[in-house]
């Protein structure tokens, strides 16, 4: 699907590539941001939208005619698989920042953006 949104953009006239990285290992990501800017010569945008969720709920209510305020919860989801949900979304989100930042930081300007979209786990 990457290599087909390129070619689309391409195709109308425009520089476009897509790099792809496991969010959750560092060298990954800095590797990622080196290649962009080896392939582009600089980084202007970076948007991070990496996300994930559970298919189990993190809560769920015992007795659902209960008002919230007394509702009686209990957790499901595991602590494994809260922390993966985390490393994803929050941790993911912070070292794509922390190396497009850099690389920004480097060029000597504040002619860059950094945009952060989240899953609903990552809000």
């Amino acid at each position: 699907m990457l290599g087909s949104v390129v070619e689309e953009i391409k195709a109308k006239g425009q520089v476009s590539s897509a790099h792809v990285a496991d969010v959750t290992v560092e060298d990954d990501v800095r590797r990622m941001i080196e290649k962009v800017v080896d392939t582009h010569g600089r980084l202007d945008v970076m948007v991070t939208n990496a996300g994930v969720t559970s298919y189990t709920p993190l809560l769920q209510c015992m007795d659902p005619l209960t008002p919230p305020i007394f509702m009686h919860l209990f957790p499901l989801v595991g602590r494994n698989e809260w922390e993966r949900i985390m490393k994803i979304n929050a941790q993911g989100d912070f070292l794509c920042n922390k190396h497009a930042g850099m690389q920004m930081i480097t060029r000597g300007k504040s002619e860059y953006r950094m945009i952060s979209a989240s899953s609903v786990a990552g809000k």
